[in-house]
């Protein structure tokens, strides 16, 4: 009775007729209070509710709730909202333990396909449990004999990946293409990286854009994503700007944060779109948000130029710190270059640019080794040591550094000699 009076409230709302969402929220209530809701489904309903803050206020804290009182009466579906909730700390204090316990019951107790599908990303991930690939194999292959499409690619990606126990690479190309013909999405994007790299199958970049052109269609972002890089740079496709920013917005419009970063890239330069720095820096801020360094750098350089923004040097330094945080190598040098020269109302200290250019210097970067093998020659910011310009010199003309070799020779022949100080040389363009 219950399940029928909550598909008339569906089908009324589907077909435009006038039901309040307070009158909704009324009718579930009153099979939860009424001793209707014996197995829990009303209260699973309000769950996913409160969850999406559909005809009430949104709250996961109440969702949760609700999820625990439709599990303790029965409900499955709850067991695996309530375990992906333990699981990624939404509404209830993280908890893999706790997201354990609701997937193993859901699964060892009523055979839920999804729940084993959980289970066997848990063990193959190590979270919760020791980390078992013969497990994680053992779970996945339980969900896919209930039909469960994503655990066939799990299984396929395992023997890929070289963590599989005994399947072979004809059962796992069956596995994967059995989740791609039911139109799963990652699978097809999983496929089209097979054929990119001739994983398993001949290689053949016109397959490989075939399934990401299928994946992306089917709403997945980073396949959507892909597909804008290929329309931007002309690979495999006929180049298309218009086409490349139509799938990069479908994919930030699902919070994906590397197609807003690139959209904010054409907006920067106006390619494919009109140019604009207002609506570069509003897709950067929501790339910066989910903590994409490339946006957080552009941001920095938007902030010290003005360009959409007031001009401020303290956001700037924000979001260039942010990005330094993330190892982010240019963001280290356009903040020491900043330091070392006095620029954009920095004050001037070779002692506060020396670390960054170290940092920079240590992941490798060619041009801040150099400009350490500088500092160390004429002492600034340090003590004057030419055996160690020599060794960042020599570093960064191991990188084929014409400059640094030179100053290679200056320093063997110990002797300090006039050497103008560089301009760093450093490429200061959003990335």
């Amino acid at each position: 009775m219950k399940k029928s009076i909550l598909l008339i409230i569906v089908i009324t709302l589907a077909l435009g007729f006038s039901v309040s969402y307070a009158e909704v929220l009324q009718i579930c209530e009153y099979n939860v209070n009424d001793t209707n809701d014996e197995d829990g489904y009303t209260l699973k309903l309000l769950g996913d509710m409160y969850y999406a803050g559909f005809c009430v206020e949104q709250s996961y804290e109440t969702a949760a709730e609700m999820y625990k009182l439709a599990a303790e009466k029965g409900d499955v579906d709850a067991y695996i909202s309530l375990g992906n909730m333990y699981y990624n700390g939404i509404g209830i204090p993280q908890s893999y333990g706790g997201a354990l316990f609701c997937y193993e019951t859901a699964a060892l107790e009523y055979g839920n396909a999804e729940a084993y599908f959980w289970l066997g990303g848990m063990f193959s991930q190590g979270k919760g449990v020791v980390q078992s690939y013969q497990m994680a194999q053992k779970y996945f292959q339980s969900a896919a004999e209930l039909g469960n499409i994503e655990a066939y690619l799990a299984l396929g990606a395992m023997y890929i990946n070289g963590i599989s126990d005994g399947l072979t690479g004809e059962q796992a190309m069956e596995y994967i293409m059995t989740a791609v013909e039911a139109g799963n999405p990652p699978a097809e994007y999983y496929l089209a990286v097979m054929y990119t790299h001739g994983y398993e199958v001949e290689q053949s970049d016109d397959m490989a854009i075939k399934y990401c052109q299928l994946a992306a269609d089917h709403g997945l972002p980073i396949a959507q994503g892909q597909m804008g890089d290929l329309y931007y740079n002309g690979e495999g496709v006929k180049q298309s700007n218009e086409l490349a920013v139509y799938y990069y917005q479908l994919a930030a419009d699902q919070n994906d944060a590397y197609a807003q970063k690139r959209l904010g890239d054409l907006y920067y330069y106006g390619n494919g779109v009109e140019q604009s720095f207002e609506k570069s820096v509003y897709y950067y801020q929501l790339a910066a948000e989910q903590g994409n360094d490339a946006a957080e750098y552009n941001l920095g350089i938007l902030f010290t130029e003005g360009n959409g923004v007031d001009q401020s040097i303290e956001k700037a330094l924000y979001y260039l710190g942010l990005a330094i945080n993330q190892g982010n190598v240019k963001a280290m040098e356009l903040v020491g270059s900043y330091y070392y020269l006095g620029k954009h109302g920095v004050e001037q200290s070779y002692i506060q640019a020396f670390p960054y250019f170290q940092m920079a210097a240590e992941k490798g970067s060619a041009s801040s080794q150099e400009i350490l093998g500088m500092m160390y020659y004429y002492g600034q910011g340090v003590e004057k040591s030419y055996e160690k310009s020599a060794y960042y010199y020599g570093l960064s003309a191991d990188q084929g550094n014409k400059r640094a070799m030179v100053m290679m020779e200056i320093n063997h022949c110990l002797l300090p000699v006039f050497f103008p100080e560089c301009d760093f040389h450093l490429d200061k363009t959003v990335q």
